[in-house]
């Protein structure tokens, strides 16, 4: 399904997890205060709020991004929603990075556009919803044959090898994954925050 604002156009996926993962406007807004300002959900099994306090280095921007996840069928599948709000510049690409808190590195998954197939989209310059979608083992193993394998570096200074949703999962456990969202104004990543994951 495409829908079109004024200039930007999705193609929102259907998620077969949506009625487990619970998620409706209305308790996002009692979660917060009644605002509709995004945050992470109560129910979600891992969630990240980005922010440009959080860059490296740190940013003044109204910028704010909320992705909220769930591992699906024993990890198998990677099911997500990111929200943005505060946008003063056209947002172009989200990612999660392998890196520590105060660390950068390698992207470890393209969040915004996703890397599942029939995604339509232009850069996102209005608050709301950015992307719904579900990544399958199969998506993320052809991501990772065409674009390498990263590393995520423990504290020790270890490189932990993600080569498949299990390890992304594990590496989140670790605190060694990043999610950062990327503006014309900030293309090198204009809010980030540090993933946590249940």
């Amino acid at each position: 399904m495409k829908l079109a604002a004024t200039t930007f156009l999705l193609a929102l996926l259907t998620v077969e997890s949506r009625n487990t993962r619970s998620r409706n406007n209305e308790n996002r807004d009692l979660q917060m205060g009644g605002q509709g300002t995004p945050g992470c959900y109560y129910d979600v099994a891992g969630c990240v709020e980005a922010l440009g306090v959080q860059q490296m280095p740190p940013l003044n921007t109204t910028l704010m991004s909320v992705l909220d996840f769930m591992a699906v069928n024993s990890f198998s599948e990677f099911a997500y929603t990111m929200y943005l709000s505060g946008i003063a510049s056209p947002v172009f690409a989200a990612h999660l990075h392998c890196g520590a808190a105060g660390t950068n590195g390698p992207i470890a998954l393209p969040i915004l556009p996703p890397i599942t197939a029939n995604m339509t989209m232009t850069n996102v310059t209005m608050d709301g919803m950015g992307v719904e979608a579900t990544i399958t083992a199969e998506d993320y193993d052809m991501y990772m044959m065409e674009n390498g394998y990263p590393y995520c570096k423990d504290a020790a200074g270890n490189n932990i090898t993600v080569n498949n949703l299990v390890s992304l999962y594990a590496a989140m456990k670790m605190d060694l994954v990043y999610f950062n969202v990327h503006t014309f104004a900030n293309p090198a990543g204009e809010a980030r925050g540090q993933v946590f994951f249940n």
